[in-house]
């Protein structure tokens, strides 16, 4: 995976899709073939962003803290 300080394209807004490599993870994909974080994307499988798969995970460098906060329905 690429260093944070390497984010390629920092996200203003959530997907419509993730970029799902391994079940842990999930990636904000861009249209070039690569992820923000600068990951290929092969062999993995693209998501609804609304139902990423079960126990997985933002990646912290596709996804900033400040991005996510934005998005996150509150109590």
């Amino acid at each position: 995976m690429t260093h944070p300080s390497r984010a390629t394209a920092p996200l203003e807004e959530l997907p419509a899709e993730v970029y799902v490599w391994t079940q842990d993870v999930y990636h904000a994909p861009r249209d070039d073939g690569r992820t923000v974080c600068g990951m290929r994307m092969r062999g993995g499988r693209r998501h609804d962003a609304a139902h990423p798969p079960l126990r997985s995970r933002p990646c912290r460098v596709c996804f900033t803290e400040a991005v996510v906060e934005k998005h996150t329905p509150s109590d």
